[in-house]
């Protein structure tokens, strides 16, 4: 005989993120599907079902933000991903003046 499946995974999982913004999530969940890693959203499915749900915020007080969690090998590059939704926008260098462009010529109709 042998023997049945171990029913705990055999796995390290860690948190990596967390937020209560609903408009992130989705975000992070496609880096994190891009980048090819698994992960683990806690309280994601829940959020509006209890109380009044996200009502005037995009968080639910009573459930707490939503957790994402990865396998142990996998955090740092989870983590970096997740830096990037905080990171500020670039500063986009101002473009020189343009010479001002003749009016292209009238079109006969």
């Amino acid at each position: 005989m042998s023997e049945p499946p171990n029913p705990e995974p055999d796995m390290d999982l860690v948190k990596v993120y967390e937020t209560g913004n609903a408009a992130i999530i989705p975000v992070y969940e496609s880096l994190l599907n891009d980048a090819g890693i698994e992960y683990l959203a806690k309280g994601e499915g829940i959020q509006d079902l209890f109380g009044w749900g996200r009502f005037g915020t995009n968080l639910n007080y009573a459930i707490g933000p939503v957790e994402f969690y990865v396998r142990a090998d996998f955090a740092d590059e989870a983590r970096q991903l997740a830096d990037t939704l905080q990171a500020p926008a670039a500063d986009v260098p101002e473009q020189p003046d343009q010479p001002d462009q003749p009016d292209p010529p009238d079109q006969p109709e």
